[in-house]
């Protein structure tokens, strides 16, 4: 922090320092100064889309979520195909309760870079997608971090109730704690993927 506070003292036309020290300042909780720092480098290159998702998502740290959705909407308004802006409007819909639209602008992480799943989801099957479930084999796949595989367990039951025969393949370290808490089989992501007419992904 205190060396890129040091290059934009020296050269405050710099946009990139500008915005990298914003990123690390929101790294580490200072969303404050991250928003500050944020529009700095807004204003020293306005048509830089990258800070203003990073400003929208420090506006969003600080509860400002009405300042943050428009942050996003602008960073798309500029740069339409922009998929991190896209991806974190999404979460500020879902907080505002907007479920249909949030959802569906949700499904963009499978266009992000580097998102953590995209390499290892299983494509042998259709995904669901809301068919019907009765005598299918549905294969839930783990997604995120640990605290979203454990949220979505809570799925089993609808879904056996549904008619399906549901495999959960999760994280190794979960499998035991999954295996006492649903009916359906449970098995890591690195034991052999099983056979299935529908394949989805927990989120």
């Amino acid at each position: 922090v205190a060396r890129l506070a040091f290059v934009v003292e020296l050269e405050p036309g710099f946009v990139e320092a500008w915005y990298n020290l914003g990123t690390i300042l929101q790294h580490i909780g200072e969303h404050g100064e991250a928003e500050r720092r944020h529009r700095m480098a807004m204003a020293v290159w306005p048509a830089f889309t990258a800070p203003r998702c990073n400003l929208g998502n420090a506006l969003l740290a600080q509860g400002k979520t009405d300042e943050a959705m428009s942050q996003f909407n602008q960073a798309l308004a500029a740069q339409p195909t922009d998929r991190e802006a896209r991806w974190n409007r999404a979460h500020v819909l879902i907080l505002l309760g907007h479920w249909r639209e949030g959802w569906r602008e949700y499904e963009s992480r499978w266009q992000l870079p580097g998102f953590c799943a995209m390499n290892e989801y299983p494509r042998h099957a259709p995904t669901w997608t809301g068919q019907p479930l009765a005598g299918k084999r549905l294969l839930v796949w783990y997604e995120q971090g640990l605290g979203d595989t454990v949220m979505c367990l809570r799925f089993d039951k609808p879904l056996t109730q549904s008619g399906a025969t549901v495999t959960w393949a999760i994280q190794e370290p979960l499998v035991r704690l999954a295996q006492q808490s649903v009916a359906s089989t449970v098995q890591s992501v690195h034991d052999p993927v099983p056979e299935a007419d529908y394949v989805v992904p927990c989120m």
